[in-house]
Formats: C-alpha cells, sequence, structure tokens
C-alpha cells in the first residue's frame, strides 16, 4: 500500500509533467498515481523536445527497487518498468535526465556506488552498469544533445585535501574514465 507521503509526491510529480496540457487548454488535468505498489519514494523525471515524459523513482516492497514509467506526449502514462533490481540501501536518489531526442539516462547511487542506465528512445531500460564504485551522492547533468556528466567529492568542506572528480560521456558514447577537476574544494547539492 501507498502511504499518504508518497502519494502526495508522486502526484505532486504528475502535476510537473501535467503542465504542459494546462497551457494547452487552460485547465489541469487529474494527478495520476506512478507507483504502482508498495511505497514510491525519491522520484525523478524530465520531459524531451517534443513533450515526451519519463519518470523513475525508488518503490520500496520487501527490496528498494528504481522503476519507470513514460508518457508520450498528449498521451498516457506506460506500464511500469523496472530500471534496477534490489539496491543495496534505501538511500538511492535517482535522477533523470533525457535528450531533445528522447534519449534518457538515470543516475542513483547505493553503498556499491554510482550506478547509470539508458534508455534510447521508444525503447526498454539497458540493463543498470556501476559506473563509479564507492561513491554517493553525485550530481548529474545532461544536455539536450545527450552529452553528460556526473560530479562528486572526496574529502569534507573544511578539508584542504579534498578533491572534485568527474566522469563525461558525449553524446552517443561512452563514459570517461574519472578525471580530477579541481582540488582543495568540495561541491554539494
Amino acid at each position: 500500500m501507498i502511504g499518504s507521503g508518497a502519494k502526495t509526491r508522486l502526484a505532486c510529480l504528475a502535476m510537473t509533467f501535467l503542465a504542459p496540457a494546462f497551457s494547452q487548454t487552460g485547465a489541469w488535468t487529474p494527478p495520476a498515481v506512478l507507483s504502482t505498489g508498495g511505497q514510491g519514494w525519491q522520484a525523478a523525471a524530465a520531459i524531451d523536445g517534443t513533450g515526451n515524459s519519463v519518470a523513475i523513482w525508488d518503490e520500496i516492497t520487501s527490496l528498494a527497487q528504481i522503476w519507470s514509467r513514460s508518457k508520450p506526449s498528449g498521451g498516457n502514462w506506460g506500464a511500469v518498468t523496472e530500471v534496477s533490481p534490489a539496491l543495496k540501501t534505501t538511500s538511492i536518489y535517482p535522477a533523470v535526465r533525457v535528450s531533445a531526442a528522447g534519449f534518457a539516462t538515470a543516475a542513483w547511487s547505493d553503498q556499491g556506488g554510482v550506478w547509470t542506465a539508458d534508455r534510447p528512445p521508444a525503447s526498454s531500460w539497458n540493463a543498470p552498469q556501476l559506473l563509479i564504485p564507492g561513491v554517493s551522492n553525485p550530481i548529474f547533468v545532461m544536455n539536450s544533445q545527450g552529452a553528460a556528466a556526473i560530479v562528486w567529492s572526496v574529502g569534507g568542506p573544511r578539508s584542504t585535501s579534498s578533491q572534485v572528480l568527474a566522469v563525461l560521456r558525449p553524446a552517443g558514447g561512452s563514459w570517461s574514465a574519472q578525471q580530477l577537476v579541481t582540488s582543495a574544494v568540495h561541491v554539494r547539492h
């Protein structure tokens, strides 16, 4: 059963994607519950250049897993699909970004590190990959062409040995090896 807090978060997420319907018709459409079981937490969403939407969330039943639903512009939310099987923690904070052409990338972290999965336009999610072992709380960005970066800090905000590291992915390419961005600073989101 979905708790009222989770229903509210997922309903608010749905409203975010219904805003284009409001601007076209002048009236809000009813909210839609995206989660279908357990408890939906830590939701994230994105819209491509033509108004197609994708949402992901941590669905907590007996295990925490990442699930997704997509909605074509002017259409209805599709079936719930699994993005990631069982996670090693319940604090994963997933993020999803989508290019203007509809290429979606999700990123999240668990006790193993930072994971990613891709969903090409009009396709299913690829198997997740552990991208950065031992790292948590990344910052994930992607531009409208699909070029992406994940940034994280090692060390604390007051440590002189802190480092900011990144992995980069050109549009249509593969993730780079870890790169040192700068030392003696700390990033936080």
